[in-house]
């Protein structure tokens, strides 16, 4: 692997899913063959899916790892797909996707803040290990986000999980776990502006959703080095 870049690294060699196929079938019942590499999207996860329960095949399952990465609330819909596929629904409703996340959410910034100020902590994790999760949930939130408002839609573009107005309605969420993460885990730094008072979602224009800037306040939280590090780490997953 000397000399590759860790973009280069991923498609050096070339996926070959029909060669893991035969693997699969020339060892099935005998061990369990995973498909790996590749998987981005949704609509990628579900062709495939789709395509090898019709022609039953021997493949046992599919990883993604960099995808969920990149877009952590896609694991969401994931869970939606398995519960489809296994028929594990009782009723035909569909999974509040909204709901979900912006419990996720909610819980996690209750998690990094007693995480951070626990006596028992210990340095066991640190500031931008706690911070990252959310950075993450915020980036993907901005890219859906934007997804709506583009001239044109770049073929490669993820589909978004949520509507539009259910990501703006989620602003408010992700605005208001920032400033909680701000509050505790930076007392002393006078910088920090004062808490504003929090929009109601009909209230909102879409002038006051900037997850742009949203993303940018992680600076004052674990440094301008480390968040410029994250966004350069994510544009290469």
């Amino acid at each position: 692997l000397a000399g590759l870049s860790p973009v280069k690294n991923r498609i050096v060699p070339e996926l070959n899913y029909q060669f893991v196929e035969r693997i699969a079938h020339d060892f099935h019942g005998k061990m369990d063959v995973t498909i790996n590499g590749g998987v981005t999207s949704l609509d990628q996860l579900e062709t495939m899916q789709k395509d090898y329960f019709e022609r039953e095949s021997s493949i046992d399952g599919i990883m993604a790892g960099r995808w969920c990465l990149r877009r952590p609330l896609d694991l969401v819909g994931i869970e939606a797909l398995l519960q489809k596929q296994r028929q594990q629904q009782q009723s035909h409703e569909n999974i509040n996707s909204k709901i979900i996340v912006e419990r996720v959410i909610e819980q996690y910034v209750n998690y990094a803040i007693q995480t951070a100020t626990s006596s028992s902590n210990k340095q066991q994790f640190t500031m931008a290990e706690l911070c990252l999760p959310l950075f993450l949930v915020i980036e993907h939130l901005k890219d859906d986000y934007e997804y709506y408002y583009a001239d044109e839609i770049d073929s490669n573009s993820n589909r978004p999980l949520l509507a539009c107005e259910e990501i703006e309605s989620l602003y408010t969420v992700v605005l208001d776990g920032v400033q909680q993460m701000e509050e505790i885990m930076c007392p002393d730094n006078g910088s920090q502006p004062k808490k504003k008072k929090k929009k109601s979602v009909s209230s909102l224009s879409h002038d006051d959703v900037n997850f742009k800037k949203l993303s940018s306040s992680f600076k004052g939280l674990v440094g301008t080095k480390v968040a410029n590090k994250w966004k350069r780490n994510r544009a290469e997953l």
